[in-house]
């Protein structure tokens, strides 16, 4: 039996599905349940992770979009979000990465290490480097965003250290919420639509459900830009509030300290 016939073998094929499974999340978990999922699930990233165990809506939305030009992604704080871009990059072979906090400082050493993990795993998985704050210039992520194809994921419910851009007061889940309107503004200057994006696990199934909503075109009005944003997001997630990574309902409901991450 030559080697290509043993790695396809039945024992083996059993034996790659029992150890790149998703972490085990019983039926009527927490949201400290679901955190504690997707930090194990971050150690099992792989490409044929990321096929396997997503599975993606809307994409014909994603493929209509980047055939004319680049495409920026919202997602937030929700759902296993670091593996969005790898069902992206290797389900759909499109050029994906995602600007991350570079400013921030962790309150631990332990979880100084986890993030650093976290974006080396990510970065690998998409098969580019991440794009940090601080470092990245202004024109370069322009410059990325002009090529027509290239996907840029960009958090809507981020707060920096020692930053203090204005922020707005939105409608989300019939609450307020504070945000500042970055994505609005970068899809403004870059001239390409912004594609809301949201993933779900389903425990029963032991799925994620990758959704892309319908884009959201660029105008100066940067405030109704990122109230349709979030619109649709909140669509993709109201079944689900235990997924969220942190209590962004809430943690956003009071303007932003830059004193505080």
């Amino acid at each position: 039996m030559n080697c290509e016939n043993k790695l396809t073998s039945p024992f083996f094929s059993w034996l790659d599905q029992f150890i790149s499974q998703p972490p085990e999340l019983h039926e009527h978990y927490s949201a400290a349940d679901f955190s504690e999922f997707m930090r194990k699930e971050t150690y099992l990233f792989s490409p044929r992770y990321a096929k396997k165990y997503v599975i993606i809506h809307g994409q014909d939305r994603l493929l209509q979009a980047v055939a004319h030009s680049g495409v920026i992604l919202t997602p937030v704080h929700y759902g296993s979000f670091f593996l969005s871009g790898g069902a992206v990059v290797q389900q759909l072979k499109l050029p994906y990465t995602a600007i991350v906090t570079g400013r921030n400082i962790m309150p631990t050493e332990e979880q100084k290490l986890f993030w650093n993990g976290v974006h080396l795993r990510s970065s690998k998985l998409y098969q580019q480097p991440l794009l940090y704050t601080g470092t990245a210039s202004p024109q370069s992520i322009l410059k990325y965003l002009s090529k027509r194809g290239n996907l840029l994921g960009v958090m809507l419910d981020v707060r920096e250290q020692g930053q203090k851009p204005k922020e707005y007061v939105f409608n989300f889940f019939g609450n307020q919420i504070y945000l500042n309107t970055g994505p609005a503004r970068l899809a403004f200057l870059a001239n390409v639509p912004i594609i809301p994006m949201t993933i779900q696990f389903d425990s029963l199934a032991r799925r994620h459900h990758l959704y892309f909503s319908e884009p959201v075109l660029p105008c100066k009005d940067h405030f109704q830009v990122t109230q349709q944003v979030l619109s649709a997001i909140e669509c993709s997630i109201a079944e689900q509030p235990e997924q969220w990574f942190f209590d962004m309902p809430n943690i956003f409901s009071f303007p932003h300290d830059p004193n505080v991450t």
